[in-house]
């Protein structure tokens, strides 16, 4: 958290820095935001990724849901998340 204070910047250096390791662009790369809170789901439409919502925080599975993640769930051991982080692009 300390490379930016803006959540949806944030991310991006995080994705920025991943692309790196990997040798490959930005843009050729998938990026999934696992987040619990509306302001995560924000963030990662912001910078163009995926995200998964888990209610294991403070808001509900439909909380989350009204945000417009790709998926909302309880929590990561549900099928459908490992389905999501699984699939290709």
């Amino acid at each position: 958290g300390c490379d930016h204070a803006d959540r949806a910047r944030l991310l991006a250096v995080g994705a920025e820095r991943g692309a790196a390791r990997l040798g490959a662009p930005p843009s050729a790369c998938r990026v999934v935001v696992i987040g619990d809170t509306p302001k995560d789901v924000a963030a990662a439409r912001a910078i163009g990724a995926e995200c998964i919502a888990v209610a294991t925080g403070s808001y509900s599975v439909e909380a989350l849901r009204e945000h417009g993640p790709d998926l909302a769930v309880p929590s990561l051991a549900a099928a459908e998340a490992t389905r999501l982080l699984l699939a290709p692009e």
